[in-house]
């Protein structure tokens, strides 16, 4: 899940911090300067996870049927102080860890994170501490109603301290406000607006897979390694299994016996097999073919027999595909509109081109005038492999469908392989510094 932010005047309730950029100032007759900075700003998007959002899953659809939702995170008190005051984080008190799920929201910072303590319980005393210093912070967000015509946008520290409220601050070309979140499913569930992802179908498999391990380490510590039969009577008291080790043990009496060495049964085929068989099914169900993990198959060379394993890896993401290519594309558009709410200053955007030689375009919101809409493109959500485009690269020169007499061709091919700068003509351009048409 993604929320999209603005940047400029509404800072405080999730925009972007202001950048000051390098400027000439301006003087008066005397020398003396006038004017001030003001911040240019910059867009940014933020990721939520799902333990932070709270809306009606009834909804099975994020744009048309949510009308309001809430994000709740755990912040610093130094970043809150930073973001809306001091006076307004004063007598706030940590409410972090009420509940078992905001336990779990809360500890997210610290999964991952490197504890340099060292002992029992070091990793409980730091994020304790990490959690003691923390506040929550709620957005509430809420598209237009009858009492409130212009939507709703409140913001509540330790929850009970409302640091903000007001209009919602992002509209459209039309002037209607709209929320400024973006919902990135995996696999729908039916009748939720909650989604699954592979990992629900792949947990049981990996619990099925580490016992199945588990055991199999067993047996490689109790049953494949040597035994040695010890008969009662041997005497043997220094028995160590040194490489060279000279063993005496007692030869007389009614039943002489002698220590004997036997050789460890050694782990069944049947348990390599049923482990070669979850191993695949957890492959089929992540898609993870060989040829897609960047790895050309055994026997496989032919850039069509590539391109057919990457289909059937597509195959199975296909809808996650088009659902995440739906999104980036509402995505672009609130970042469209934001921008042209905006972006009073000039801006430059930077685009590289031929030869990694880079265009720069200056331009302003106001540019961006009239409607705006962003199509995605068919299958432009699904990731092919440098090994796959290497491969039909290969084949069509083959077949003579691409002429390699061409210089455009070959530079499409070389970058293709990362050899782009090969090409003469763009080498020096590159040491001319000239910018490519």
């Amino acid at each position: 899940m993604s929320a999209v932010r603005r940047d400029g005047p509404a800072e405080r309730h999730g925009g972007v911090r202001g950048v000051r950029g390098p400027t000439i100032p301006a003087v008066d007759e005397a020398g003396q300067p006038v004017g001030h900075e003001v911040p240019i700003g910059r867009m940014y998007t933020e990721v939520a996870t799902i333990f932070e959002m709270y809306f009606d899953a009834a909804c099975t659809n994020w744009k048309t049927g949510v009308r309001e939702y809430i994000r709740k995170k755990s912040s610093d008190k130094v970043a809150l102080t930073r973001r809306w005051g001091a006076d307004a984080v004063e007598g706030v008190t940590s409410d972090t860890g009420l509940t078992v799920g905001e336990a779990y929201q809360d500890q997210l910072p610290t999964l991952a994170g490197y504890q340099p303590e060292i002992g029992p319980g070091a990793g409980l005393l730091s994020r304790t501490g990490l959690l003691t210093n923390r506040i929550s912070e709620v957005y509430y967000w809420a598209l237009p109603t009858d009492e409130y015509p212009e939507g709703v946008l409140a913001v509540v520290l330790g929850g009970t301290k409302v640091v903000h409220f007001g209009p919602l601050p992002y509209t459209e070309d039309t002037g209607r406000p709209f929320l400024p979140t973006v919902y990135f499913a995996i696999d729908p569930v039916p009748g939720s607006l909650y989604s699954k992802t592979p990992a629900d179908d792949l947990a049981l498999l990996c619990v099925q897979h580490n016992q199945h391990v588990a055991h199999l380490m067993m047996t490689l510590n109790r049953m494949a390694w040597p035994i040695w039969l010890m008969p009662e009577g041997t005497n043997i008291a220094t028995f160590s299994g040194d490489p060279g080790q000279i063993l005496r043990y007692n030869a007389f009496g009614a039943n002489p016996a002698k220590p004997e060495r036997v050789q460890g049964a050694g782990i069944p085929n049947g348990a390599i097999t049923w482990l070669q068989v979850l191993e695949h099914n957890m492959e089929e169900i992540t898609a993870a073919y060989a040829g897609t993990k960047g790895d050309r198959p055994a026997g496989v060379s032919a850039g069509i027999a590539l391109q057919m394993i990457e289909d059937r890896k597509n195959q199975r993401f296909g809808p996650l595909y088009i659902l995440w290519e739906t999104a980036w594309a509402e995505w672009a558009r609130q970042q469209l509109a934001i921008f042209k709410q905006f972006a009073t200053e000039p801006r430059l955007v930077k685009i590289q081109g031929r030869g990694s030689l880079w265009r720069v375009q200056k331009f302003l919101g106001a540019d961006l005038t009239g409607r705006v809409d962003v199509v995605a493109e068919a299958g432009s959500g699904a990731p092919m492999s440098t090994l796959v485009r290497r491969a039909e690269n290969e084949q069509l020169v083959a077949m003579g469908a691409l002429n390699m007499g061409d210089p455009e061709v070959v530079a499409k091919i070389l970058a293709d392989y990362g050899r782009e700068r090969l090409v003469p003509g763009d080498e020096s351009r590159c040491r001319d510094g000239r910018q490519a048409n």
